[in-house]
């Protein structure tokens, strides 16, 4: 853990020079890709900049679909694309919800992007991740507990190329890397696999997680608005599930589907309470039935020492309620910056307030570029090194999988610098859709 914090801070140290071997890897290792050649495969970041035009996904989506019909060659990159991760964006305007982390979410629109993945792009995350979890394991350590996890996992479509397209979230959660490591979380992962509709799979991971509420020590979600609502479900819900718990049952108006409740009646969890546990039905009805749910995770989970979540853009407006429910002991720990394209930026100080929250960026994962959002040419676009604190801009990046010199569409502000790096602090997702446990909503 130490020597994986001292590693990333001394990359900071040098972004620019880390930056650079980026893209020269990126310029080299795809050459021969069919996109670079169409501007004279530039091997140097002044020809890169002078040669290769900044994009929106309008300008290399007939390419990300002949991949997808199935056509052969190195149409964007030379490294073999593994997946597709669905992102999708519409012009309402609706709701203002927008997300950045470090499992990402798709939705469902006639507007419909995929974004290529490739083991090279997802190595990159994966180390963006491993700096991350360092400095929220330095903070906050384990005791040997578990971890109440609500997620979900979406259907995944087959395209003609036989590659699949799911939300990032989805590809993560059944991937051999999570599986190896689910036993750590009160859902199996039978079960959390075994589900896709939102309210059914909660229903589960509430019953799962108050069979073994003695060992709860996190709380983790990708959106704020899904803890708030689960909390929400569970008292609208909590008599059924303490039913459950006191005859050994699983209530068959709650859970329909039959894939689900057979993996959760065949998991470790439920074993546990075949004959029925009307002690601890007891127990957690008397603490539901209070009229205030001030602090009620802490009286379900006396354990729990952290909850982790996005609190950025419009997840703030969640952070409240989230207080009200886990109280002041808890500390509420904001989750990272990264997008279907790769990681932005990670959370390198997990004790700050919610509301304080920056994404200190990790020179080693992509080519970062920064266009002023007030600029009317993008001949204004700057380095990661040469951004003013103060300012906002739009990010555009460069990864491992396709994508050059691409705008993700997220507008931010610079707040401070680390070393040669900066700290942003997330304002906007221009025009998006995402979906907050399956459901859809704009901004």
């Amino acid at each position: 853990m130490a020597a994986v914090i001292a590693d990333f801070e001394q990359s900071c140290k040098d972004a620019s020079s880390n930056q650079e071997r980026v893209l020269g890897r990126i310029l080299d290792d795809n050459s021969s890709c069919h996109y670079l050649q169409r501007y004279g495969s530039p091997q140097t970041l002044a020809a890169f900049k002078a040669q290769v035009p900044i994009i929106s996904y309008e300008d290399v989506g007939s390419e990300i679909d002949k991949i997808a019909s199935g056509v052969q060659g190195p149409l964007l990159c030379s490294y073999p694309i593994l997946h597709f991760f669905a992102r999708y964006e519409s012009h309402l305007s609706c709701f203002n919800l927008c997300f950045h982390c470090n499992i990402s979410s798709g939705t469902t629109s006639a507007n419909g992007k995929i974004i290529p993945l490739t083991a090279e792009n997802a190595a990159a995350s994966g180390r963006a991740t491993e700096i991350a979890n360092a400095y929220r394991t330095r903070c906050f350590p384990s005791d040997n507990g578990i971890i109440l996890g609500f997620f979900y996992c979406m259907d995944q479509v087959e395209t003609k190329s036989g590659l699949l397209v799911s939300a990032a979230s989805t590809y993560a959660l059944k991937g051999e890397r999570f599986k190896a490591t689910s036993s750590k979380y009160t859902t199996p992962y039978e079960v959390l696999v075994a589900g896709s509709d939102w309210r059914e799979l909660t229903y589960c991971h509430w019953l799962c997680a108050l069979l073994q509420r003695g060992k709860v020590e996190q709380i983790i979600s990708i959106f704020s608005y899904t803890i708030c609502e689960a909390i929400r479900m569970l008292r609208a819900e909590w008599r059924e599930i303490c039913s459950d718990i006191r005859a050994g049952s699983l209530c068959e108006g709650k859970v329909t589907s039959p894939n689900l409740r057979q993996a959760v009646l065949a998991s470790p969890v439920f074993d546990g309470i075949k004959g029925g546990d009307p002690v601890e039905a007891e127990v957690i009805s008397e603490i539901c039935s209070r009229d205030s749910w001030s602090g009620i995770v802490l009286l379900l989970f006396p354990r729990t020492n952290v909850m982790s979540t996005v609190v950025t853009g419009s997840m703030k407006l969640y952070v409240p309620s989230l207080r009200d429910y886990v109280g002041d002991q808890v500390p509420i720990v904001g989750l990272d910056y990264f997008s279907s394209e790769g990681a932005i930026g990670i959370n390198a100080d997990p004790r700050c307030h919610p509301e304080r929250v920056v994404y200190t960026m990790v020179p080693t994962a992509l080519y970062y570029e920064f266009l002023p959002v007030d600029s009317t040419s993008c001949d204004n676009i700057l380095g990661l090194h040469e951004v003013q604190v103060g300012e906002q801009y739009e990010v555009v990046i460069t990864n491992f999988a396709g994508l050059y010199r691409y705008r993700i569409g997220d507008v931010v502000k610079v707040d401070s610098f680390f070393h040669e790096v900066p700290r942003l602090a997330f304002s906007d997702r221009r025009k998006a859709v995402l979906s907050v446990h399956n459901e859809m909503v704009s901004r």
